[in-house]
């Protein structure tokens, strides 16, 4: 670090240098200089003896009183969430405290307070915008009364009711919104309670008051009243600086250099942060933040105190930097990151001049925390204090600067940047009178009135103080995402998790326990699934069905309808003749074939016949085809039409010709196979850019088709669909269990269209009882359907390959109430599905996201941490899934066979195995919710896809000599894949795009192709995936960018090409997405004033940030010749906020 970054660091941490005899005097606190600070100390030794041998500069400039005094750079971030957040009181400070047996005279405490009110500015200052900046108006001192309310009423009551009573009315008084325009921004109030008994009140807003403003009001309040109240004159010493100083100050001192560096900081510290920590929330985030909190207080136990001290003073770390550590790795495994953002508010008053003015002299930082959870607990905690050091050593940068350097996606549901916050005081007096460092520490009512204040701007904030009683501690959560309960599960967590740490040396981050073994028992029962009894191989089960019911209707397709004794029959034909070209056991038969019963017959005649399917769609393009049969060398191809190449050296012959030439041969019964014999293959999307093929063996067919009959509840003598591609994995499901329960399954016509009404019209017509479909088609016809003048048979409706939305099953579920709607879940290698989740009960809980439910029958869903532990309700681990459905593994690969299927540790049964999803997953009111991937995996249309696999086919195109692959969600959360790539030749997208759609499936093409000069790379290497994405952004504005129209569109364009210095704007740019934020809207609202002669609100160019809808709402304006006001809340905009 240079001189500069480290004078920053060493004033950071409190460290005081000075020249003494021309030696260099360190005067440092303990444990806070560390080898790597001693060494940059003496690197730099000669630089800081010439610093500090300097006349000191003044602290404060005086800030000039015949101008306008600009606000400091706190408030005008609190000034603008204010005007974001009409009538909240988030911002309030309220604080009581009891006044017994003193006599109070109220009338000296009224002429104390209007002294202290007349000694500092801040408590009798209001707040203007001239259009430019914001401006601190401060009125003239004047007399201050404090009303005081009469609650003696309350006395005759009981003293539990009496307390409450009180606590509901300190709740009321602090529930007010402030006028930060007129004033005044100090309320107090006195609540009599008896003849010598009265609570005292005060309420400021955070916009001229901090924490410790709140020790120095009261210190001079109560020296005050004890003065006058002995008849003697105010004793205290005149301000030397007002907070208008300290504004003024800072804008003349944080200098281009200094702002440039630490922007510099900043953007590169935060940079590829998601906008949001997602934590296991109770209910779905609304729209608005609601600021209703919740309080928790808990203690960390006494014995533990001097133990955590202890072990953060062997690893350099503060008490403040050990709790961070704590905590941030607690919040690491509730949202299943390795990176966690923290905010936290830090105080500036490190110099004499600073402490007693009253106002809000903090900044927020921001502590990235890289959680690895292989490192031990002394290497994190060492990584965590140097976050800490680098982020205070760049404390200078007001944090709506840092917001707008980094320029992070903003929304009104939540804050920028950071949704959760810690803080940590220090005290050695647990009383309320401020103690010597001028900090208050809060009383009973402080604490009980936090959340009816209007509660916190984050989801979640940990507040710790250490006083000569104890560490204590509380969590102030937001009602709207969370129960009381999980908040409380989290604080004892907390505790559990301080009590390891303690006691042991320097345990692994991995190994710290969350679960006890009782508990750990319950999770694993939870974990499984029902016992079933064993089951036949299917082709057995479909023997047994045609001899128990011959004459039944097992296939339907279209005028064809086969009983079980003709479907049988056509199998056992079928069967012969594959055996006589050499089909047999651990052989396979690729069908490459469109649906149709013949195809049915060929797939089940080659279970028949001992041998193995492997389906193939026929859609998929012949690059990607004859990738799949070269690696699975199937004995034959079974395909629609003659052999015109498309299958290489690998034998070929048609549907129809099979099931003509099988006709000369007899019936013959299914082969007898093993259970771990393979019953198909099918290819899934692999990281190489080579496909891999799982192999399902019988045993987990048969339990499969078990487990899901009576999941889904599918019975002899019901009609169920068959919709999917041959290649999916929903076909396996809709063929084998309808046909080994003895239902009907009757094919929807390969010809018909797939609109919705067509869609609903068929499963009337047809009678359908259950169907199974993807879940990318459900949400185009749950997005679309309206309820049925007919009453539908459909009694059971399964969607799966993807993540529903809660949205539009709700929406489904108005229109088909009748219906049981079950989300399935489970990759190949567990044979279609796993678990499930049924909404039987026709009621929506308050979801973020659906549940995928827990274990089907004799299957096994564990949320486990590294070493294979079960983990508890809440916090995010990886799904391993087992059970007898597990895939035999892949196709001669055992080296990623091995990577994915791992020993089972809580099996009871030797060699049992668990395959491990890549899903991060946690328990959620007992069902498993999936939270995402642990690696770049996507499900496009329910098909699995290796985004890197597409780029390594990118790469091998003519042309292209880099390529790269990301996947990035639309409006409503759904996957797409963006594609990028680097050509010296210039080559055209469409070229690419065309080229690649004859290698890949059509669900792995891009949806956009884009050349860009050189691949992007992080520090470490790693594509950067982050601009990739931004260009993904900029091309969509700069290619859709719609001409102005209006005149009023025209000047308004202009008006922020000026501001924002841009240009490629339409009347379609949107005000942030171009560059915008909260401070140039409010150059933009006076920029309007002048230009049209209209007021915009602030909050206007929020609602209205696309340009032709700002132009329009200021057209209206001037035809009215009215005021533009904020509209009221309306739950149903998708509102953004750039908080400065």
């Amino acid at each position: 670090m240079n001189v500069e970054e480290l004078i920053d660091r060493l004033k950071s941490l409190s460290i005081r240098l000075e020249a003494q005899d021309g030696k260099l005097r360190v005067h440092a606190p303990k444990n806070a200089i560390t080898r790597e600070l001693d060494d940059a100390i003496r690197a730099h030794k000669q630089a800081l003896l010439e610093r500090v041998a300097k006349p000191a500069e003044a602290a404060l400039l005086k800030a000039p009183r015949d101008q306008p005094i600009p606000a400091s750079f706190i408030q005008e971030m609190i000034w603008f969430f204010e005007q974001m957040h009409d009538q909240t009181a988030v911002n309030n400070n309220p604080a009581a405290y009891p006044c017994v047996g003193i006599g109070l005279q109220v009338e000296t405490l009224s002429a104390a307070l209007t002294e202290v009110v007349r000694r500092h500015e801040i408590l009798r200052t209001r707040f203007v915008g001239d259009g430019e900046t914001l401006l601190q108006v401060i009125d003239p001192p004047h007399p201050v009364s404090i009303p005081v309310t009469d609650l003696q009423h309350l006395s005759p009551l009981p003293a539990d009711e009496r307390e409450r009573l009180l606590r509901d009315t300190l709740r009321q008084a602090c529930m007010r919104p402030f006028d930060l325009s007129h004033g005044p921004l100090l309320r107090v109030g006195l609540f009599k309670l008896g003849d010598d008994e009265y609570v005292f009140q005060i309420d400021a807003h955070h916009i001229i008051f901090d924490a410790w403003s709140s020790g120095v009001f009261l210190r001079e309040l109560f020296d005050l009243y004890a003065a006058f109240a002995s008849g003697q004159p105010s004793a205290l010493k005149e301000p030397e600086y007002q907070y208008a100083d300290l504004a003024y100050s800072q804008r003349q001192r944080l200098g281009p250099e200094t702002l440039g560096r630490q922007e510099a900081y900043w953007r590169q510290k935060l940079a590829g942060l998601p906008p949001l920590l997602e934590l296991p929330y109770d209910r779905p985030r609304p729209l608005r933040q609601s600021f209703s909190s919740g309080v928790h207080v808990f203690e960390i136990p006494k014995p533990l105190i001097q133990p955590l001290m202890e072990m953060g003073g062997r690893n350099g770390c503060s008490l403040f930097m050990t709790m961070l550590a704590v905590y941030s790795y607690l919040l690491a495994r509730y949202s299943g990151r390795d990176r966690v953002p923290v905010a936290s508010p830090i105080s500036f008053r490190n110099q004499p001049e600073l402490e007693n003015i009253i106002g809000p002299c903090f900044n927020t930082l921001v502590f990235c925390n890289d959680v690895t959870l292989g490192l031990d607990w002394s290497t994190y905690a060492g990584a965590i204090r140097d976050t800490v050091l680098e982020a205070f050593a760049h404390q200078d940068l007001p944090f709506g600067r840092v917001i707008a350097a980094v320029n992070p996606s903003r929304s009104l549901a939540h804050e920028a940047i950071a949704q959760v916050s810690f803080n940590l005081k220090l005290s050695e007096t647990p009383t309320g009178d401020g103690g010597a460092n001028g900090t208050s520490q809060e009383t009973d009512y402080d604490t009980s009135m936090k959340g009816a204040r209007g509660g916190d701007i984050y989801d979640l904030s940990l507040n710790m103080f250490k006083d000569a009683f104890g560490l204590h501690a509380y969590f102030t959560y937001s009602h709207a995402l969370f129960d009381a309960g999980t908040i409380e599960t989290m604080a004892r967590r907390f505790v559990d998790l301080c009590q390891a740490i303690a006691t042991s040396p320097s345990p692994r981050l991995d190994a710290l326990p969350w679960v006890g073994v009782d508990e750990a028992r319950v999770l694993m029962q939870q974990a499984r699934g029902a016992d079933l009894p064993d089951v036949p191989p299917v082709l057995t089960a479909l023997a047994m069905r045609a001899a128990r019911q011959p004459d039944a209707l097992a296939l339907i397709d279209g005028n064809s309808a086969y009983t079980y004794r003709e479907l049988f029959e056509r199998i056992g034909r079928i069967a012969c003749w594959l055996r006589a070209q050499g089909v047999g056991p651990e052989t396979t038969v690729a069908v490459h074939a469109a649906r149709s019963a013949e195809l049915m017959q060929i797939v089940l005649a080659t279970l028949s016949a001992g041998a193995a399917f492997l389906p193939i769609d026929p859609a998929f393009p012949n690059a990607h085809v004859s990738r799949i049969l070269d690696a699975a060398r199937p004995t034959l191809v079974v395909s629609d039409a003659a052999d015109d190449g498309r299958h290489g050296s690998h034998r070929a012959i048609t549907v129809d010709a099979v099931v003509t030439q099988a006709q000369t041969f007899a019936s013959v019964e299914p082969f007898a196979v093993h259970g771990e014999a393979a019953a198909y293959v099918m290819y899934t999307s692999g990281s190489t850019g080579l496909p891999k093929g799982v192999v399902i063996p019988h045993r987990a067919l048969a339990n499969y088709c078990a487990a899901a009959a009576e999941a889904y509840g599918v019975r002899a003598g019901d009609r169920v669909m068959q919709f999917s591609s041959v290649s999916f994995d929903l076909f396996v499901e809709e063929l084998f269990v309808t046909l080994t329960q003895g239902a009907t399954l009757v094919l929807y016509p390969r010809e018909r269209e797939l609109s919705v009404p067509v869609f609903e019209r068929f499963l009337l017509d047809q009678r359908i009882d259950v169907a199974s479909i993807p879940t990318a088609y459900w949400h185009a016809w749950a997005a679309v359907t309206a309820p049925l003048q007919a009453v539908p048979a459909l009694r059971t409706l399964i969607v799966g390959g993807e993540q529903p939305s809660p949205a539009l099953l709700e929406r489904w579920r108005a229109a088909w109430p009748g219906v049981e709607w079950i989300n399935s879940y489970g990759p190949t290698e567990t044979t279609v599905i796993t678990a499930c989740w049924s909404d039987s009960a026709k009621v929506m809980e308050d979801r973020e996201r659906l549940p995928i439910g827990r274990a089907i029958a004799n299957g096994q869903t564990y949320v486990l941490d590294e070493a294979l532990r079960p983990l508890p309700e809440g916090i995010s681990g990886l799904l391993y899934l087992g059970g007898p459905n597990l895939a035999r593994g892949y196709l001669d690969d055992p080296v990623a066979t091995a990577l994915r299927f791992v020993p089972d540790p809580h099996a009871d049964k030797p060699g049992a195995r668990l395959y491990r999803s890549g899903d991060l997953a946690r328990w959620r009111r007992g069902q498993i919710e999936v939270l995402g991937r642990s690696d770049t995996q996507v499900k496009i249309r329910g098909y699995r896809v290796e985004p890197t696999e597409v780029a390594e086919r990118l790469k091998r195109l003519s042309g292209v000599a880099d390529a790269a692959v990301v996947a990035v969600a639309d409006s409503e959360g759904r996957k797409r894949l963006a594609g990028f790539y680097v050509s010296d030749r210039r080559v055209d997208a469409n070229a690419v795009a065309q080229e690649l759609r004859q290698d890949v499936a059509d669900f792995m093409c891009p949806e956009t192709l884009t050349r860009i000069e050189t691949m992007p790379y992080t520090a470490n290497g790693k594509i950067d995936t982050n601009r990739l994405t931004a260009l993904i952004d900029t091309n969509a504005r700069r290619s859709s960018i719609v001409p102005m129209v209006s005149d009023t569109e025209k000047r308004l364009a202009a008006i922020w090409g000026r501001l924002l210095e841009a240009d490629h704007l339409g009347r379609n740019s949107n005000f942030f997405e171009v560059g915008g934020h909260s401070l140039l809207a409010i150059r933009l609202v006076h920029a309007v004033r002048n230009e049209f002669s209209v007021e915009l609100a602030v909050l206007e160019v929020f609602r209205a940030p696309i340009l032709s809808d700002m132009a329009e709402r200021i057209e209206r304006a001037r035809a009215a010749c009215a005021v533009i006001m904020a509209e009221t809340d309306s739950a149903d905009e998708d509102l953004e906020l750039f908080r400065i």
